[in-house]
């Protein structure tokens, strides 16, 4: 007889292997970013030559056409729902893990993350227009062992928050940083400002890697394993708490706007070459202009669209701030575990009291 606790680990495991932005980072990333890095300001043609790791499905698919089955089987109805449609999305992302370069990433791609219109497109066009922060701080390589750096910024953030978290460097992030489930990756060899170092560790801290450890108190694994739009509405509480703890700058709100404009760009058919061509002429330096398109892209090639990940992060933010406005106490909801905004009220009922949480983590504030 199958069990609900046999549900949530089949599901967490399947979450844990569907390993969706991994597939589709570039292997040979890294050196593809420097050589367009030279092209552009080169004015050189811009054609990525990314290659990808063979994916394999490994019986995903029919794992998670188990739990399918067994979940109406064994929950209440309404969240028999909320696990079929976290369900259905990781078979989707699944699927895009095994498209990733190949033609049919494309149509995948805007069945999961859309085609970067509506209210977020006009905010977007206002964000990348706005004048960037004049700053006068030094740069700092994100991977070295100085004080001030992301890596060692982001160790020293994770062990004041005494959450169980490894830091470690990774080579061919696309991103400054990126949260797994028990690990925060930052990008080697790249060089940033004390403000956006600060900012990228309360990204990746407060709003990514604190709710996952809060999760795994929780007495249901859908906060661990997230909820359909979760992991996208988590973004949009990681925008809404770099606006609180007021670090959102113009240059970030540039960048935020400038990342959704390249995501629709490419879904209207714009190449790399374009979409970077297009950045440039805004006023973005080389280097941000080609990791703005490789964002966009990856998955894709210099022609294919690619994942276009960046169309949820301000659709998000704004679902985030208006639910917020009318119950301020759906933010501790989407503090707990990658949870959407959709699935906040209901979710709520079922969370463990904040008493029953590790004591360290009821001393920490968001």
């Amino acid at each position: 007889m199958f069990a609900w606790s046999e549900l949530d680990a089949l599901i967490s495991h399947a979450a844990s292997r569907v390993r969706l932005l991994a597939a589709v980072t570039p292997v040979n990333a890294a050196l593809e970013r420097r050589r367009l890095i030279s092209a552009a300001n080169a004015n050189a043609p811009l054609t990525p030559r990314w290659e990808y790791a063979t994916a394999c499905d490994d019986g995903l698919g029919r794992a998670l056409e188990v739990a399918a089955v067994q979940a109406p089987k064994l929950l209440p109805s309404a969240l028999a729902k909320v696990y079929l449609a976290r369900i259905t999305e990781l078979d989707l992302e699944r699927r895009v893990t095994l498209a990733a370069g190949k033609q049919d990433l494309a149509a995948l791609a805007r069945e999961r993350f859309g085609a970067a219109g509506g209210e977020a497109l006009a905010l977007a066009s206002r964000w990348s227009r706005e004048r960037p922060t004049c700053t006068d701080e030094p740069l700092v390589r994100t991977d070295s062992h100085q004080p001030s750096s992301l890596l060692s910024v982001m160790r020293a953030r994770v062990a004041h928050l005494g959450i169980d978290f490894r830091v470690v460097v990774h080579t061919s992030l696309a991103s400054l940083a990126a949260t797994g489930e028990s690990t925060i990756y930052v990008a080697a060899d790249r060089y940033t400002s004390a403000s956006v170092t600060n900012r990228t560790a309360l990204h990746e801290t407060l709003a990514h890697a604190l709710p996952r450890w809060r999760a795994r108190s929780q007495p249901l694994g859908v906060f661990s394993f997230g909820t359909a739009r979760g992991q996208d509405d988590q973004e949009g509480y990681a925008l809404a708490l770099e606006d609180a703890h007021g670090v959102m700058d113009s240059s970030r709100r540039r960048e935020l706007g400038a990342r959704h404009e390249a995501a629709r760009a490419m879904r209207q058919g714009a190449n790399f070459h374009e979409v970077v061509t297009s950045l440039r002429e805004l006023d973005h330096e080389a280097p941000a202009a080609v990791a703005i398109a490789e964002r966009v892209f990856r998955g894709g090639t210099a022609t294919r669209e690619g994942l276009g990940r960046e169309a949820i992060y301000l659709a998000a933010y704004a679902r985030v701030r208006a639910a917020s406005a009318k119950d301020p106490g759906i933010l501790d909801v989407l503090a707990s575990g990658q949870v959407s905004v959709r699935a906040a009220p209901m979710l709520k009922r079922l969370m463990a009291p904040a008493d029953t949480r590790p004591s360290r983590d009821r001393r920490q504030s968001v």
